[in-house]
């Protein structure tokens, strides 16, 4: 915006009425909208002078839109048009998306890779134009011509129908980019260049290095800037686009995997009832993805429950390009003995000995207060869930060690 003043721009005195900004814009629009350009050279500084009293115009009308003069519709519609029909020029092309497979190994560890590069770049013999050089060496000015496809004026129209009416819509030139002239290119085979036949870019083979960071995701994006094709138009490299895809991990000894949207990992185990009670000793968890081997130890007489889940802080996956760690849930399941498993009587009263009772239980004979009014169940079945997939929620399931000793944590080997 100018240092002038909105009422300077559009060159109305400040107790200009609506009716008058509007005249006055509408003149001036008339005059510097970039569409009503003839020649080329003056295209960009009207573009700019526009958008300049588009936005005085803008501010005097919020300021007085209070005022109690009528304005006339015609003066809205115009003012729409020439809003609605400017059009802005892309900087750059942007190329496609290059896969590149990698495993959650290769991604925990991050990695670098040299890639083999097919680009288009600019001819370095002719330097873009496609012609040939002239015999003394010297770099030949190629003629620039008005565009065969809009005829010099940037953009082509087209009718729009909106059923109940029509309108036509300008659109950018694709063929000069809406500069209305470009340079001519070589017919004659006599006097393309040799190196790109007067393409201007040639193919060239080059090798990069692609940095991985550690802790990268599937999806993920590694962008290196201005190291694509070479586009002529803009005289610059589109940038390089790698998107991280998955690759299948052939590795049974690693058990675990990643909690989506989350720096952790997960895996399950199964351990003996035996265990779950008395404790676990040198348990194999997994290979790790930076080739360690984890072994699980709880201490003596720690009770793990069905459903607990034991916690092992930073085991989890790398962030922060690799300097911090998730943590590793491991959720229990435990496996009963079968049916009928202890069949002799003294085991069974031995083990009943052992295990932990109800010390507030009665017997059943002390419980009953009317013998002849009470049943025995004896037949049943065990089932997984409750009816139409509810389920009985346990509270006591969590895990969590309170205790402070030494002795008392779970510890990876």
């Amino acid at each position: 915006m100018s240092s002038k003043s909105p009422y300077e721009i559009l060159g109305i005195e400040k107790d200009a009425t609506k009716i008058e900004i509007k005249k006055a814009y509408r003149k001036l629009a008339l005059k510097y909208h970039p569409d009503k350009v003839i020649n080329p050279n003056d295209k960009i500084e009207n573009e700019i002078k526009f958008k300049e009293i588009t936005t005085a115009y803008e501010l005097l009308i919020n300021d007085q839109y209070h005022e109690n003069d009528a304005a006339n519709s015609n003066d809205d519609d115009f003012f729409n048009f020439f809003n609605q029909s400017q059009f802005t020029h892309p900087q750059t092309t942007i190329d496609p998306p290059i896969p590149l497979p990698l495993t959650l190994k290769e991604l925990y560890n991050g990695k670098n890779i040299k890639f083999q590069l097919n680009k288009d770049d600019l001819c370095s013999l002719c330097e873009g134009s496609g012609w040939k050089r002239r015999k003394n060496g010297d770099l030949y000015t190629p003629p620039i011509i008005d565009c065969t496809i809009c005829s010099g004026h940037g953009f082509i129209e087209q009718i729009v129908d909106q059923g109940f009416f029509q309108y036509r819509q300008r659109i950018e030139c694709k063929k000069c980019h809406g500069r209305g002239k470009y340079i001519a290119r070589p017919t004659n085979g006599k006097n393309k260049c040799k190196n790109c036949n007067g393409v201007g870019i040639c193919k060239q083979s080059s090798f990069i290095t692609i940095e991985v960071v550690r802790g990268m995701e599937f999806g993920g994006k590694i962008i290196m800037s201005e190291q694509g094709d070479y586009v002529l138009e803009w005289k610059r490299h589109n940038d390089l686009i790698f998107e991280i895809v998955e690759k299948p991990l052939n590795d049974p000894q690693i058990k675990y995997c990643k909690l989506p949207t989350t720096h952790d990992l997960t895996m399950n185990i199964t351990i003996p009832l035996c265990d779950a009670l008395t404790g676990i000793q040198n348990l194999y968890l997994t290979k790790t993805f930076d080739d360690r081997f984890l072994y699980l130890t709880t201490p003596v007489g720690k009770v793990i429950k069905p459903g607990d889940v034991i916690k092992i802080v930073g085991e989890g996956w790398p962030y922060d390009h690799g300097t911090t760690f998730g943590d590793l849930y491991i959720k229990i399941n435990i496996e009963f003995p079968p049916n009928n498993w202890m069949s002799e009587k003294n085991d069974i009263i031995k083990l009943q000995n052992v295990l932990p009772r109800d010390k507030t239980n009665t017997s059943a004979s002390e419980k009953i207060n009317d013998p002849l009014n009470s049943e025995t169940i004896k037949t049943f079945d065990i089932v997984t869930s409750l009816p139409n997939g509810n389920t009985n929620p346990n509270p006591n399931n969590t895990y969590k060690n309170t205790q402070q000793n030494k002795d008392s944590q779970c510890c990876v080997q």
